[in-house]
């Protein structure tokens, strides 16, 4: 086989794998953040930064869910933005590649069913 029909091939087949759609792995990307918008309100447009991120996003819970908020309206609203509850912790987490993102609201109840304290953590979770 000749060197001019061997290129030829050779492009017929990186063409047919373009084509066909199967040229993935020539284009491969890490897969980035979802949009703003697949996160809950909560966590949406976070500023840059552990530490700025940490206090807006426990600023943003506690005037969403002040201290004597009934724990019932605390968990419904949770849940409502895709929160996962486990007794008194809801948990979000934003899978990515290489780390993860995982948002969390700690709280504790009175007597009543109210909030009656309030803890949150925005961390990054890298390997």
């Amino acid at each position: 086989m000749g060197k001019t029909v061997k290129i030829a091939l050779a492009f017929c087949v990186a063409l047919l794998l373009v084509v066909t759609g199967q040229a993935g792995w020539f284009t491969w990307q890490p897969r980035r953040l979802p949009p703003d918008a697949a996160l809950p309100a909560l966590a949406r447009a976070l500023p840059d930064g552990d530490t700025h991120a940490n206090i807006e996003f426990r600023h943003r819970v506690e005037a969403r869910f002040p201290l004597g908020t009934p724990v019932a309206k605390l968990v419904a609203g949770l849940k409502a933005q895709g929160f996962h509850i486990q007794n008194t912790i809801a948990s979000f987490s934003q899978r990515d590649t290489p780390c993860n993102r995982i948002w969390t609201i700690f709280w504790s109840a009175d007597a009543q069913g109210r909030i009656a304290t309030l803890q949150t953590n925005d961390s990054p979770n890298c390997p």
